[in-house]
């Protein structure tokens, strides 16, 4: 630092005292001149002028002053606490020499105005206020850093991977329903099929059926062997005159019409079937009554509707007959009747039913 820089004199106004730096304690800079000069030994007697001066009405809470030093603040102020160092001598300013105009000063400090020093002051007070944010190394974002330490290490065999371990939960789920609904569906068909076993009016129904549709020796094995499983049943009498229909029938079956004359054929025997209809020969004698002439026609033609529709009257009338005798509980008379249904309407569930009930209710009865 050169000679004259050092004899540099900061002289506050409205203290009427020097000051050991540009800006004064109590006026701020507003009030601060530059003279050249011998310091004083009064200087510090500015603080004394500031006690008798009245405070400006605003003071900042707090001013950055040059090398990071801190100015106090009013309340600070107040309770004369961290207050700056300033010398007690205080010397009249018309004694100060003043700055020659040929003195040398080093380039961009002096000489200068008042204005000019403000200036230069102002700036360095707002360069180290507003710092720029990158001459400060950045703070750590502690919450990435604990996601990092927390986050885990992505496995290295693919076998593990979330997608993979979920479709094979997938795969596991569907192949233990499946097993599942088989193992249901076979324990069903085997209770259905015990079920079957045990029971005599489900096998005197399939054998009915078999008898209905032709099939005369499958009605055969079933019926002989209802009778065979089930020699005490109600309706073991009815199955034993059914193997012996059946064994005529097979013995005495005719040839089958050719195609060429089938038309002709049900016409003739659907004319047989009307004239045993009004004679009332519904199922006897056995060689000329309703069903006998059905059973040909429908088994040539089983859509034949003449022959659909004359059956159901048979059917009807039976039915009727039987209900009425059910209701005087003249229980012989209605097993007969039903029984007479059956060969119209062979493996009937419901009218194996009724005859099965009727033929308990008789034996209750005779009891």
């Amino acid at each position: 630092m050169s000679q004259s820089a050092q004899n540099l004199i900061f002289y506050c106004e409205l203290c009427e005292a020097e000051i050991e730096k540009n800006i004064c304690p109590v006026h701020g800079i507003d009030f601060v001149t530059v003279k050249k000069g011998n310091r004083g030994k009064d200087a510090g007697k500015a603080n004394n002028g500031a006690e008798s001066q009245p405070l400006p009405p605003e003071i900042p809470e707090k001013v950055q002053a040059e090398q990071g030093r801190g100015i106090a603040t009013f309340d600070q102020i107040q309770q004369s606490a961290n207050l700056p160092d300033v010398p007690d001598s205080r010397k009249d300013p018309s004694g100060l020499t003043p700055i020659s105009e040929d003195a040398s000063f080093p380039e961009g400090h002096f000489p200068m105005d008042q204005a000019d020093l403000e200036e230069v002051i102002h700036q360095q007070m707002q360069q180290q206020a507003y710092a720029s944010p990158g001459e400060h190394p950045p703070e750590p974002d502690y919450y990435e850093a604990e996601a990092v330490e927390v986050a885990p290490e992505p496995s290295s065999s693919p076998t593990s991977s979330g997608p993979s371990r979920e479709k094979s939960s997938r795969q596991g789920v569907m192949i233990l329903a499946l097993v599942t609904l088989i193992l249901i569906g076979a324990a069903a068909i085997l209770l259905v099929l015990r079920k079957d076993q045990g029971n005599p009016t489900a096998l005197y129904s399939r054998a009915e059926a078999h008898y209905a549709a032709g099939e005369y020796e499958a009605a055969l094995n079933e019926f002989t062997e209802f009778a065979n499983r089930y020699p005490e049943d109600p309706l073991t009498p009815t199955v034993q005159q059914r193997i012996a229909a059946i064994q005529q029938q097979l013995s005495q079956q005719t040839p089958q019409t050719p195609r060429g004359n089938a038309r002709e054929t049900l016409r003739q025997l659907m004319v047989k079937a009307n004239l045993a209809f009004q004679k009332q020969r519904f199922i006897s004698p056995k060689d000329d009554n309703v069903m006998l002439y059905l059973n040909q026609i429908l088994k040539l033609d089983p859509e034949y509707t003449p022959a659909l529709e004359l059956r159901e009257k048979v059917r009807n009338h039976y039915y009727q007959l039987a209900e009425a005798a059910a209701k005087k509980k003249d229980y012989v008379a209605a097993i007969g009747h039903y029984e007479a249904l059956l060969k119209v309407n062979p493996g009937d569930a419901e009218v194996l039913g009724k005859i099965h009930a009727l033929l308990t209710a008789s034996r209750n009865q005779s009891r």
